[in-house]
């Protein structure tokens, strides 16, 4: 049983479109991004903030926004590719914190005999008459609307759906009325190959619907058809049929009183008559009637820089936002004549951005970009692109500048055509993974990893930290106050030094701004040859020190009783009233700021020596830990006995060294809710974690039963907890040990976020959120990255765009291979240029080789000529066929080799042979053998339907030791990874297994058998195949057995074995064929199967889940593939169904519909997967629900373990992503 689960889910928008969803008074920014829709709000200065996601348990195919008359806020109507049509609206009832979404209605509109649509979209009449869905060629489904006809529309052709805005009809009809989608009819029309339809705002009794679409003869065509609301059909459109002269045409925009066709070279524009009827008044066959020249037709046209048009928004009824696939916006103006008919049209280049799949205005001067081929972008338009009466200006922010400048920018990954994964001892996770993303000119490099980022702002070579504290206080000189400032408070053994941040002065330059430096400075009243305990700032601004001697500040000192007991811990927040001193001997004492000075409001004595102090959120509690007893005890401040209220006991051998008493959410705190958290970090690098009820006894307080503690091993060393900032206003904990880690809470259960950061044991958060990180030899400021599962840094390549990449290990450095496209605005011609870069462990491009003209690298790979040989990297390329339709005939195998000295950065990318293949080398992989012939370095490539080996010798030379010819076309190789040796022939695979996948015939496996003497006697032999039909994406090697994993364009998972026993029994036909043995809809497009992980190394493990593979797609997710035991598997398949019934989807979309596995138009149920995404949502149920899925609808469905044994066996799973 495989588990399959996300570290990251799909980054591509694949559309965008501003609407008043959750507020009639403010935009709402709908992002389409596969499989969820994201929805943001727009602040005041134009900046987004995330308020709500919406899963999908399909992939988006088309998505509008519809306000109908009445109504404040708008409604999203989605389309799936399953065919599902469903509307969202947002929950009035729900608070405007937590925003709900709720399904409004859904149908399915799969129709059994229809032929799917290239282009899918949803469409809106201006005049909130209708909708119209085109799903299948040669049909459209018409959604009625309420109050169809009563009103008139708000918003011209600029609020079009097509502009990516919400049509808004006027405020008359049944306000409580909705979109009923059981009222939708198909109606058929007459033109298939349609590129782009669009509503276009004619004088016209009927909605008037403008297509662009390819005819038979191969020539662009625009045609325009009524919607006959009333006869349920497609009548002729007022715009006689126009034959375009541009042959890239394919958008149709409505502009003014026609229609705008953008094609590659060219934009022209149609006047469309008022009426409804044909332009010559003849009845046409619904629309193909009689097609007249464009030069007929067109009122007015220019010249646009060839390319192709991917998005467009209306600035003005005058003014249209066009942006190309390469990233060129274009600010299109038409003339209008006192009748709205355009008499010119000009083009100006505002510059490059995002190659955009959607442009979504935002203010007067900034939209939105979404982009599926790189980082989406807000930016703001130059004041020349400006329109004076688009919106009206809302303040200083939406001024634009003389030139087009970027806002924001938002990381996505997609498309990721390459990875590699890259071990990483240094942090808690697993390693990392450098992925090639981006294409055209939004290329670049991306290091993912699992955990929390850091930004590096400062760093102090200093020795021997042991504690740091930071706050705002006032750095007394000269005796007087200054300004509050941020301070630094660094505990050594025996010492104590006191910092200032300095920052960059306003008037340097903004890079000067940035800078940060620290100060050393003396206070007054610190002691300096002590080592300190606590140092903060209490309520009245009162900054206390803490030492052993006792507890300073400015204008007094306090010490323990009797003058010979010395303070060993304290603990206070900060602005807070009261500070908690321990004192040897077991005894607490409290001290309150009152009037500048400390008076003592408490004391009580313990059994036992104090080992740590924290202090609740608000103050009034103490959580005190003892040595020896592992006890913990609660004690409310309040009381000037300070009797425990409640004890806790720690159910370990080591001992407890540190605490913490926190408030996730800042609104706990605030309100002093009883939602709190004790954490206990102990010695051998394990963190508890109890619930506390700080309300409960009277206020008093109360912990959790003690089987509600949760032990989680963060690392080897003893752990320190220091509350931080979390996401807004938000809390967390930073864990420093041998592997930093961060707690959040997350869906009401804590999540452990590892910190990309090698050891540290001391932190402390200045109050401009900024961490300063105690190492053993060195203090850094750094700015931390959004608490998250995964932190994503982008490696810039100058517009190439990567398209392979190999990682050496042992010097640290990466080969990647890079193609150039650059267009000709003129011609169109699109030239390319091949290169491969050497990068360092920094991921600075060290050396450079340029490949010929025209040439591009389509596989690449690191290769040895033995085990223990130098590493070289296998470069293969491929020429472009002259015809788009033909197969490539031309090739090379570069052997190259790279050089980078680590003491003088010098580097070197040297070719070391070239070998000419007649085709394309579309994979290459360095075959695994053990015994004989493993001294010699084997290396297999797939180039057009031929496999072969080839034995590399120790100068980079190649030599062919074998070819199979039996594919069709071989598209991707795998093997077994040559560190796994250890397995034997007839253990798994085996060796000198090959798999291939085929365009066509899907899985083989090869067998290669080394030669005795001379290269040429190498065999290469087919042991089995599958003999279904499939074009393979990916496919690799399963460890611990004989199984093997699949990737086909029909975006399925799907896993095969061979009956390694059937051949000793004598069943040749079983031995032959790989049988299949699990099944599953994965929903993307796998672009390559890499074995590792990324998984946090936090906790320990049952051997229930055993991670496998990572796999990258074409929308920009990284997945995970892991193996589940016999029993973990039973259970998470229990889980799984059972969660079906508690769990619904929105839109009436099922999960086991979903993943059901799809080939053509069949669909069969899936087996022998876990979706991980899935049944983790069982963590974030209430208990009762988690009850209804243990239980199951009947007896034979519920499950053997209980609530807590199955959350523990999906929190031990969910690590491996």
């Amino acid at each position: 049983m495989l588990y399959v689960a996300q570290t990251q889910g799909p980054t591509a928008q694949l559309g965008a479109l501003s609407a008043r969803f959750f507020h009639p008074h403010r935009d709402t920014l709908v992002v389409n991004k596969l499989t969820r829709l994201e929805l943001s709000t727009v602040t005041n200065d134009h900046h987004l903030t995330l308020v709500h996601q919406v899963p999908v348990l399909s992939s988006i195919a088309a998505f509008s926004a519809v306000h109908l008359a009445g109504h404040d806020t708008a409604s999203l109507v989605v389309l799936t590719t399953c065919l599902r049509l469903f509307v969202l609206t947002a929950d009035p009832t729900a608070p405007a914190a937590s925003p709900r979404v709720v399904t409004a209605s859904s149908i399915s509109i799969h129709e059994p005999f229809g032929r799917l649509a290239e282009y899918q979209d949803i469409l809106v009449d201006p005049e909130n008459r209708c909708l119209v869905v085109h799903a299948y060629a040669g049909l459209v489904r018409v959604v009625p609307l309420p109050g169809a006809g009563t009103g008139t529309a708000a918003a011209a052709s600029s609020s079009s759906s097509s502009s990516r805005r919400a049509s808004r009809g006027a405020a008359t009809g049944d306000s409580g009325s909705t979109i009923d989608l059981t009222t939708s009819y198909n109606v058929r029309l007459s033109t298939l190959n349609v590129s782009s339809l669009a509503f276009l705002a004619a004088a016209s009794p009927a909605p008037v619907l403008a297509a662009v679409y390819a005819s038979h003869t191969g020539h662009k065509v625009l045609a325009t058809f009524a919607v006959d609301l009333a006869e349920k059909e497609l009548a002729d459109g007022p715009l006689r049929e126009q034959v375009l002269a541009d042959p890239g045409s394919e958008l149709a925009i409505p502009l003014a009183r026609g229609v705008a066709v953008v094609g590659e070279e060219s934009l022209a524009w149609y006047a469309v008559p008022a009426g409804g009827n044909s332009a010559d008044g003849q009845e046409g066959d619904k629309g193909k009637g009689r097609a007249t020249d464009e030069a007929a037709g067109a009122a007015a046209r220019c010249r646009l820089p060839v390319s192709r048009v991917t998005a467009w928004a209306a600035l003005s009824r005058d003014r249209l936002l066009l942006g190309d696939l390469f990233g060129k916006l274009l600010l299109v103006t038409a003339s209008l004549s006192g009748t709205s008919r355009v008499t010119s049209l000009s083009v100006q280049d505002l510059g490059d951005a995002a190659s955009a799949t959607s442009i979504v205005p935002l203010s007067p001067s900034t939209v939105y970009l979404s982009s599926r081929f790189g980082d989406s972008q807000l930016v703001r338009l130059p004041n020349l692109a400006l329109p004076s009466d688009a919106m009206q200006d809302d303040g200083p922010a939406s001024t634009g500048g003389d030139e087009l400048s970027l806002v924001e920018s938002y990381a996505s990954l997609a498309p990721i055509l390459d990875f590699v994964v890259v071990a990483d001892a240094a942090s808690s996770s697993a390693g990392y993974v450098v992925t090639c993303s981006g294409a055209y000119k939004s290329g670049s490099l991306r290091v993912v990893r699992s955990g929390v980022g850091l930004h590096e702002l400062a760093s102090l070579e200093v020795e021997g930290v042991q504690r740091v504290w930071a706050f705002a206080g006032p750095s007394l000189g000269e005796g007087q106050a200054q300004a509050l400032d941020e301070l630094l408070v660094l505990g050594f053994f025996d010492e104590t030094r006191v910092f200032k941040l300095v920052r960059g002065a306003e008037g340097d330059d903004a890079a000067d701004a940035d800078e940060l430096d620290l100060e050393e400075l003396d206070l007054p009243f610190f002691t300096s040859d002590a080592a300190t305990l606590f140092a903060g700032v209490l309520a009245g601004g009162v900054v206390v020190q803490v030492t052993a001697q006792g507890v300073s500040y400015d204008g007094g000192r306090w010490q323990p009783a009797g003058g010979n007991k010395k303070v060993t811990a304290a603990a206070a927040r900060e602005g807070g009233g009261c500070i908690a001193v321990a004192v040897e001997g077991g005894g607490l004492v409290v001290l309150r700021a009152e009037g500048g000075a400390l008076v003592e409001a408490g004391s009580t004595t313990f059994p036992h020596d104090i080992a740590a102090l924290a202090l609740s959120p608000t103050g009034a509690h103490a959580a005190v830990a003892l040595w020896t007893t592992q006890e913990i005890h609660l004690v409310a401040l309040g009381s000037s006995s300070l009797e425990p209220c409640a004890t806790h006991t720690i159910d370990s051998t080591f001992l407890i060294r540190s605490v913490a008493l926190t408030a996730f959410s800042a609104s706990n705190g605030a309100n002093g809710a009883h939602e709190a958290t004790l954490l206990a970090g102990l010695g051998d690098g394990t963190l508890v974690s109890l619930p506390v009820d700080l309300a409960a006894a009277g206020g008093k307080g109360a912990f959790a039963p003690p089987s509600s503690a949760k032990a989680v091993p963060l690392g080897k060393r003893p752990l320190t907890l220091t509350e931080v900032g979390g996401h807004g206003d938000d809390r967390a904990v930073f864990v420093a040990s041998d592997r930093p880690t961060i707690v959040s809470r997350s869906k009401d259960r804590l999540a452990y976020s590892g910190v990309n950061l090698a050891d540290t044991h001391a932190v402390a958060p200045l109050p401009s959120g900024i961490l300063a990180l105690a190492s053993s030899s060195s203090l850094t400021l750094a700015k931390v990255g959004a608490i998250q599962q995964v932190d994503v840094r982008t490696v810039p390549l100058d517009e190439d765009e990567p398209r392979r990449i190999a990682h050496d290990a042992e010097r640290g450095v990466f080969v990647v291979a890079c193609a150039r496209r650059d267009v000709d605005r003129a011609t169109g011609e699109v030239t390319v240029r091949g290169v491969v870069r050497l990068l360092g462990d920094d991921f600075a491009t060290r050396a450079t080789l340029t490949l010929d003209p025209g040439e591009e690298a389509q596989s690449l790979t690191l290769v040895r000529a033995s085990p223990a040989g130098e590493a070289l990297f296998l470069v293969g390329t491929t020429r472009a066929p002259s015809t788009p339709d033909s197969e490539p005939t031309e090739g090379r195998l570069l052997v190259l080799r790279a050089s980078l000295d680590g003491d003088t950065g010098a580097a070197a990318l040297e070719r070391a042979s070239e070998t000419r293949v007649g085709g394309c080398p579309y994979a290459a992989v360095q075959l695994a053998l053990s015994g004989a012939g493993s001294e010699v370095g084997y290396v297999a490539t797939a180039v057009n339907s031929q496999v072969a080996v080839w034995a590399l010798g120790a100068d980079g030379s190649l030599a062919l030791s074998a070819t199979w010819g039996g594919a069709f076309v071989a598209y991707t190789l795998a093997a077994r990874e040559p560190q796994g040796a250890g397995a034997g022939a007839g253990e798994g695979l085996g060796d000198g297994t090959l798999l291939v996948g085929d365009a066509l015939r899907s899985v083989t496996l090869l067998r290669y058998h080394p030669p005795a003497s001379a290269p040429m006697q190498g065999r290469l032999e087919e042991v089995a195949r599958d003999y279904r039909s499939r074009y393979m994406l990916g496919v690799a090697p399963l460890a611990g057995g004989s199984e093997v994993l699949g990737a086909e364009t029909d975006l399925n998972l799907f896993t095969l074995e061979r009956d390694e026993g059937a051949e000793r029994a004598g069943r040749l036909e079983d031995a032959g064929m790989l049988q299949a043995r699990g099944q599953w809809h994965l929903g993307e497009m796998v672009s390559r199967f890499r074995p590792g992980s990324l998984g946090q190394a936090v906790g320990d493990s049952s051997g229930a889940v055993s991670p496998q593979l990572l796999f990258a797609t074409s929308a920009g997710s990284i997945g995970v593939v892991a193996s589940l035991s016999a029993e973990a598997g039973q259970v998470l398949s229990g889980v799984e169904r059972n969660l079906r019934a508690v769990v619904q989807g929105v839109g009436g979309l099922a999960q086991e519909e979903y993943r059901a596995y799809k080939s053509d138009k069949e669909s069969q149920p899936f087996s022998g997967f876990v979706d991980g995404l899935f049944v983790e949502q069982f963590l974030d149920l209430s208990p009762e629900e988690q009850d209804r899925v243990i239980a199951g609808r009947s007896d034979p469905e519920r499950l053997a373990l209980g609530r807590e044994e199955v959350g523990r066996l999906l929190e031990e799973v969910a690590r491996v992503h």
